[in-house]
């Protein structure tokens, strides 16, 4: 008895199904937990360097000024700046003030002769050489801290002006200590620029 051409055409096709269904049985499907707290989990570590430098930095801007000072009653206090620990006008005679600024920056901050010779630019006089650095300023210890002293008289435009300054190193910073203003009224002031050295000292 002859096949029909349908029938031959359909047997291969029946085979492939009957090895598909026999594979599917043996087939397992498997399932693997991942782990998708992993991530959130390191994410929510605390940067601790950076934690660290902001608590550095929150210190550092609001740490109290490792010296201390009085200031004479009749110099009246002003908004410092950034560039100043503290600012004062000071009376002088003819109704004006001078200036009177105490600043610090880390380090040497350019040494003592370069900081005198920029305040001697600033009144119109000329630099100073190293040699000259001595007979031309002044040493004053007190309270464990030493200070140079300068004390300049020149001139901003056609106004005669003076400067009085002291630089003093504590706590690996560089201290300085200006009175600027008209020149007789600063020079009538030297007294109790002085008398302010000596009352600054560590906390």
């Amino acid at each position: 008895m002859s096949k029909s051409p349908i029938f031959t055409l359909c047997l291969p096709l029946l085979a492939a199904a009957a090895l598909l269904a026999g594979g599917c049985k043996d087939r397992r499907i498997e399932s693997y937990p991942i782990k998708k707290e992993l991530h959130a989990a390191v994410s929510a570590q605390p940067d601790t360097d950076s934690h660290a430098k902001n608590q550095h930095n929150t210190a550092t801007l609001g740490a109290a000024s490792p010296l201390a000072w009085t200031a004479p009653p009749h110099w009246k206090p002003k908004a410092a700046s950034a560039m100043r620990r503290a600012s004062f006008d000071v009376p002088v005679d003819g109704g004006s003030a001078a200036d009177f600024s105490i600043s610090s920056f880390s380090g040497a901050a350019g040494g003592v002769l370069n900081n005198v010779n920029r305040w001697r630019a600033q009144v119109g006089l000329a630099p100073l050489a190293d040699a000259q650095l001595g007979p031309n300023s002044e040493r004053i210890a007190v309270n464990g801290l030493s200070f140079t002293v300068v004390d300049f008289a020149g001139q901003t435009g056609d106004a005669p002006v003076r400067l009085l300054a002291a630089i003093a190193e504590f706590g690996g910073d560089t201290w300085f200590f200006k009175l600027t203003g008209p020149e007789a009224g600063v020079a009538g002031q030297k007294a109790a620029f002085l008398e302010f050295l000596h009352t600054v000292k560590s906390r």
